[in-house]
């Protein structure tokens, strides 16, 4: 199991305490070779084909952009630079260095987005990436609380 956690400290001790238990989980992984990990431009590729037939209200590659954007944190300029440097991105998210959005499409876009397609796209993605990975009986943990949102207090 991986957990991504804030490099401040301060933060991250904060992330850790709000998921403490009572009860301690007796975790024991198994004595496997293979690893299994889904990196963002993976997670960014599986996005973009469900967003296609989900989102309606932006392209899609603005969508998948902006949920590249909630992972890393960025400001719109700061996407846009991440992805004029980054290949994998960009490749993930089939854009050719030429047509990377500027920053302040890419926040028209977020604007623009309704909530309701990036909800039932962000459900359909689920259950594919649940479909594409044999979980085994093990229990599959999908957690958002790092996205940040208005709502979070």
């Amino acid at each position: 199991m991986t957990v991504y956690v804030h490099s401040w400290p301060s933060l991250r001790d904060a992330q850790l305490s709000q998921r403490e238990t009572d009860q301690p989980t007796d975790v024991s992984p198994d004595d496997t070779d293979e690893e299994d990990y889904l990196y963002r431009d993976e997670l960014l590729a599986t996005f973009l084909s469900v967003a296609v037939s989900k989102i309606q209200s932006i392209p899609p590659e603005r969508a998948a952009a902006l949920v590249l954007r909630q992972f890393e944190g960025d400001s719109f300029d700061a996407l846009e630079r991440r992805l004029r440097r980054n290949h994998s991105f960009r490749e993930a998210l089939d854009y050719e260095p030429e047509d990377v959005p500027d920053g302040t499409s890419l926040w028209r876009a977020f604007d623009d987005l309704h909530p309701d397609e990036l909800r039932d796209c962000l459900q359909s993605m689920y259950g594919d990436l649940l479909a594409d990975h044999d979980h085994a009986g093990e229990f599959v943990v999908i957690d958002s609380t790092h996205i940040a949102a208005w709502a979070n207090t």
